[in-house]
């Protein structure tokens, strides 16, 4: 599940707007998507069609103030579409700084929430307020990654230089590593403006810009006003196959941040292990050495990536007299997902610590065979 907040402390340059459309275009995808909006003016809801935001009775505001008791979230989910819900806020989240004034932690109010429904979606999108106070911080806090939507103005650029800074204070300080990216809203490419503009954001940012541009396009305003996404307005204009651009360049980093994300821990666990704090699988002179020490047990088997999850008599497990159960695999250098089959069901390997998701539901163990 990946957590990503939509900021800039500049107004108008489309952050609603891309919030809004990038979740209607990750649910046309099959992503269940929750946006969490953080911005006092409740303009999510509003864009979506939901209610006036001074007619909806509680928002994430009596849900981040809520200290004494555990921080439910999903008290107050208004489902939106399929795939889509959203925590709704108004006007009285602009008071959270003044009533959290003292509280410990305070910039974790938000993850602390999260944590309650943190397997319920793929993507939690969150909306912020144009300012870095405690509302942006609790979202900074609680994302792995950022998306900046810089409208191509000559205004476009000015004033990151403090959401730049919270994000390095993040990463520096509470050692919280956050992924930014650029992304290119208004463009107006018949405009030399828009296109100097387009191209400074690229050379600011380099690689860490989306391919795709978000170009000026009055359906989207439009689509607004009627509070539904563009894809539902009008699903042949420009607007609409922008954001779904957006949405599968960022579906596709999936594997890529996934891979990353493993060999991270494979390099924490290749620590522990020179320090003698060994894991299964084991990588032995023969191949792959699979343990497992149950008494209990009466078959075991083992199916993955490498034998297309289709396993055979040749991918039984043995059991020695002191219990523990042994298969010794020989696999060519990659990266591999697989399952145990314990007495008929299937499971992840409870001696190895790195897991994804399965899309089949539950999680999949993972092994990186240099």
């Amino acid at each position: 599940m990946r957590i990503i907040t939509v900021a800039n402390q500049k107004g108008g340059c489309g952050k609603t707007t891309t919030v809004i459309n990038l979740a209607a275009s990750l649910a046309h995808f099959g992503k269940k998507v929750l946006i969490i909006d953080m911005d006092p003016q409740g303009h999510v809801a509003i864009g979506l069609g939901v209610l006036r935001a001074d007619q909806i009775n509680q928002t994430i505001y009596d849900v981040l103030c809520n200290t004494e008791t555990e921080q439910r979230i999903d008290s107050i989910i208004i489902p939106i579409r399929e795939n889509i819900d959203i925590a709704p806020s108004n006007i009285s989240l602009s008071a959270l700084e003044q009533k959290m004034a003292g509280v410990d932690k305070r910039e974790e109010l938000l993850i602390k929430a999260i944590f309650t429904v943190y397997e319920d979606y793929d993507y939690i999108l969150i909306d912020t307020p144009p300012n870095v106070g405690l509302l942006t911080f609790n979202a900074l806090r609680a994302c792995r990654e950022v998306i900046i939507p810089i409208d191509s103005s000559y205004f476009g650029l000015h004033g990151l230089g403090k959401l730049l800074q919270t994000v390095l204070l993040l990463n520096e300080r509470l050692n919280h590593s956050i992924r930014i990216k650029a992304l290119s809203t208004l463009v107006d490419k018949r405009t030399k403006v828009s296109m100097d503009v387009l191209q400074e954001i690229r050379n600011t940012f380099n690689k860490n810009t989306f391919k795709t541009e978000i170009n000026l396009n009055v359906k989207l305003k439009e689509a607004v006003g009627l509070g539904i996404p563009v894809l539902e307005y009008d699903p042949n204009c420009t607007g609409t196959q922008d954001y779904l651009n957006l949405a599968e360049e960022i579906i596709s980093e999936e594997k890529s941040i996934e891979i990353q994300t493993i060999m991270k821990t494979l390099q924490e666990l290749n620590d522990k292990a020179l320090e003698g704090q060994l894991f299964s699988p084991k990588f032995v002179d023969g191949g792959i050495l699979f343990t497992l020490k149950n008494n209990d047990i009466k078959s075991l088997r083992i199916a993955g990536d490498f034998n297309n999850w289709n396993p055979s008599e040749h991918d039984a497990f043995v059991k020695d007299d002191k219990g523990v159960w042994s298969k010794n695999l020989h696999l060519n250098p990659g990266l591999y997902q697989y399952k145990l089959i314990i007495d008929g069901q299937w499971m992840p390997d409870p001696n190895n610590p790195i897991r994804v998701q399965s899309p089949m539901g539950g999680s999949n163990s993972v092994l990186f065979v240099k």
